[in-house]
């Protein structure tokens, strides 16, 4: 067997308007489909990693759909067993989200022409306190798909202290 050493670097789905893995797909609509690399033999990979992308992704969890990924080299290992399917997509489908936040992030600041420090985002949109404006995430997928992929390990984490989807 083998494991890609990034989960990041994937086909782009030509039907969605934001892509920045595999994995992730966000439609103008604002729905994001995670495509599940992990088959669900009782582990309950079909509710655990939309939970961690939703966290990351500063989505709420219901707008998550999961479809089954076909075998394909984009995923990575797509096997099962020995309860590992959630462990050890826990960090990887952590780091894919917060890059999908980034870039959606980012997106809206060019957009207003204002630090991404200055933005956060919250339940499907980006907000810019500082000018009360917002930006649903659907209203930006276009935008955030022309920019470029920033390493995963260059993304800021949530502070587990902040979870709203996890652990809850």
């Amino acid at each position: 067997g083998f494991m890609l050493a990034s989960w990041t670097r994937a086909e782009e789905a030509a039907d969605a308007a934001f892509s920045p893995s595999a994995f992730i797909r966000l439609y103008p609509d604002g729905k994001v489909t995670l495509m599940a690399h992990k088959p669900e033999i009782g582990q309950g990979v079909k509710t655990s990693l939309p939970m961690i992308i939703a966290e990351e992704m500063e989505i709420p969890w219901e707008s998550v759909t999961v479809e089954q990924a076909s075998i394909d080299r984009a995923y990575g290992g797509q096997s099962a067993g020995g309860s590992w399917s959630v462990p050890s997509s826990y960090d990887p489908l952590r780091r894919l989200g917060a890059v999908a936040r980034t870039m959606l992030v980012s997106a809206a600041a060019a957009e207003w022409k204002v630090p991404a420090e200055e933005c956060r985002a919250e339940a499907g949109e980006v907000l810019h306190p500082p000018s009360d404006r917002k930006l649903s995430y659907g209203a930006l997928a276009a935008a955030a798909a022309k920019l470029a992929v920033p390493d995963e390990k260059s993304v800021t984490l949530k502070d587990p202290k902040d979870f709203k989807v996890l652990g809850k």
